[in-house]
């Protein structure tokens, strides 16, 4: 018996606006309000939207690794736990693949090589697993991918840091080609004359090498430079550039732009007291063309986390910016010149990590807000082309709601036995599970009491009604609180 772990969340916030003829706005929330964030997004082939982050689904038990799946209205379609370990787990990065599944790069805190290992999960299309892979080796400490990329010979290249054994907080930025199945080809380390350097984001460019952006330490200062890597498609290094002064510059995202080039957003103090945004724009051989400080004239921390050239050839930044509550999510549109066209915040104690263009010609971004002391949730938001969402009507404190349960299977998939664990906040009555067939008759149901549920194909009243199949279990409390599907 195999069972599949596919969760209906309920949405603590949700609006959507015509704004124009040609674009649909809107904000949404999902998660329990734990270790819950959106770090990557991209719209679809068939204009949905796909976010790669992860979840908290069980109070003090970390965070998975979660993929969501939206309609082009920021509804559910389905959301996945792809990785579930005992410790922290991310995912970072999403891209869509040419098989119209996924393909997603992160990290394993509960990996058995080191304290954490570079993560990669290729789902289909329904965001269902079709291969796992865990990297890492026994001379690092830690390692992670924080961008992977399906590559034009249908493989994959990945990026991140490996820490050096013994020494504690000294990296290398790691690249490593995988073919189809994310079995490794070649691994790269890549390092200045310090041990302090990390790779942020990887693009394959037009010419089949690589463009690699991060951060490292140069001339045994105690500062970080922006750092921008090209290499051949072997991954051996063409050309290294740094960017930056005196302070902290760091490159989290690149691209290559329409006149062969490329953009780097990140972040910079190199010029002001504070952090501002920073648009690092080069020609091919990374000689620099222009470079753009954007302060939100707050004197204080503006960070950009991921940047995009939009349809008009200028650019879209997200990241975060000083604002209501604490920290607002930061979006900036630019010229072609990295000029500002405008900016907008969005969000009570919210971060902007992803941002993707939308076919509308408006922008879609995700991230993390804050809905409880020390929790939140996913943020997704889809702006028109100017940025605006209407919120028109909402009730302030309507999107601090969080849905009211917790469910959690393990293991998944399993053979002899899983364990059902949820919780519920405030006293609840009259919970029970039930269990469906796939024609909708309902063939077990038992009351649910504080323990956790155990179902054992050996010796378990629930195991021995069931023949292999799909089920779908549903915990209730007068009304549906949780949906999951059983095979």
């Amino acid at each position: 018996m195999k069972l599949l772990f596919k969760i209906s969340l309920g949405i603590s916030f949700s609006l959507i606006v015509w704004a124009n003829v040609y674009s649909i706005t809107w904000m949404k929330n999902y998660g329990f309000g734990g270790n819950d964030a959106g770090y990557s997004v991209q719209q679809t082939k068939d204009g949905s939207y796909i976010v790669a982050g992860c979840i908290d689904t069980v109070e003090f038990w970390g965070a998975n690794v979660w993929l969501i799946k939206t309609n082009s209205l920021g509804n559910i379609i389905w959301a996945n736990v792809l990785y579930e370990g005992s410790d922290l787990d991310e995912a970072h990065s999403v891209q869509q693949t040419v098989d119209g599944g996924y393909i997603v790069a992160g990290f394993a805190g509960s990996c058995t090589v080191a304290a954490n290992c570079g993560l990669l999960v290729k789902t289909d299309s329904l965001g269902d697993i079709l291969w796992t892979k865990i990297y890492g080796d026994e001379i690092s400490a830690s390692s992670a991918f924080w961008c992977a990329r399906q590559t034009f010979d249908g493989g994959y290249i990945a990026v991140g840091e490996t820490n050096l054994l013994g020494y504690k907080g000294k990296s290398v930025a790691w690249l490593i080609k995988t073919d189809s199945l994310g079995d490794t080809l070649w691994t790269k380390k890549f390092r200045t004359v310090d041990d302090y350097n990390e790779g942020w984001w990887v693009e394959e460019t037009s010419d089949s090498g690589y463009i690699i952006t991060g951060c490292t330490v140069v001339d045994d200062s105690t500062s970080w430079d922006l750092w921008l890597i090209k290499t051949d498609s072997s991954g051996d290094t063409l050309w290294t550039k740094v960017y930056g002064k005196n302070g902290d510059d760091e490159g989290r995202c690149v691209q290559q732009t329409e006149d062969g080039g490329y953009i780097i957003t990140g972040y910079t103090n190199s010029y002001s007291e504070g952090y501002d945004a920073w648009l690092v724009k080069t020609d091919s051989l990374g000689d620099t063309l222009w470079t753009k400080v954007i302060d939100n004239n707050n004197g204080e921390c503006d960070i950009g986390y991921c940047g995009k050239q939009t349809t008009d050839g200028g650019y879209i930044v997200t990241g975060r910016t000083p604002g209501y509550g604490n920290v607002n999510l930061w979006l900036v549109k630019t010229d072609s010149i990295g000029d500002t066209l405008w900016t907008k915040t969005f969000g009570h104690d919210a971060i902007g990590w992803g941002v993707d263009v939308a076919s509308d010609g408006g922008y879609i971004a995700t991230g993390h807000e804050w809905v409880i002391p020390g929790g939140g949730n996913v943020l997704l938001i889809k702006t028109d082309s100017l940025g605006n969402v209407d919120t028109t009507g909402v009730e302030e404190d309507y999107r601090f709601k969080i849905i009211d349960s917790r469910l959690q299977i393990y293991p998944n998939p399993f053979v002899e036995q899983t364990v059902i664990r949820y919780s519920l906040f405030g006293n609840r009555d009259n919970v029970k599970l039930e269990i469906y067939d796939m024609v909708g008759r309902l063939v077990e149901e038992r009351d649910m009491g504080l323990e956790d549920c155990r179902l054992k194909i050996e010796d378990c009243k629930i195991g021995e009604k069931l023949l292999p199949g799909i089920y779908f279990l549903k915990l209730r409390e007068y009304k549906p609180i949780k949906i999951v599907k059983l095979r």
